[in-house]
């Protein structure tokens, strides 16, 4: 886990460096996407290690995806 997170860290700050706005593909499931991929990917957002994030939030299920989405929305702090 750490070691991807140092890779998100060096990401940024290159990003920073070259004015590069960053964004991830994420395992939309929180905290499995951390325990199994090693994808903190709510910590990074709220260290503003990336500018946004994409949850590969995909179904043929309607409802999951929208629960899904409202969880995501919570999670990074977006109203």
């Amino acid at each position: 886990m750490k070691h991807i997170t140092s890779v998100v860290e060096i990401a940024h700050d290159l990003a920073r460096e070259y004015g590069v706005k960053i964004s991830a593909a994420v395992i939309p499931v929180y905290p499995e996407s951390l325990i199994a991929f090693g994808q903190d990917w709510v910590d990074w957002c709220d260290r503003g290690l990336l500018d946004w994030i994409v949850p590969m939030n995909y179904s043929n299920i309607t409802k999951l995806v929208e629960q899904r989405a409202k969880l995501h929305r919570f999670l990074v702090k977006i109203q």
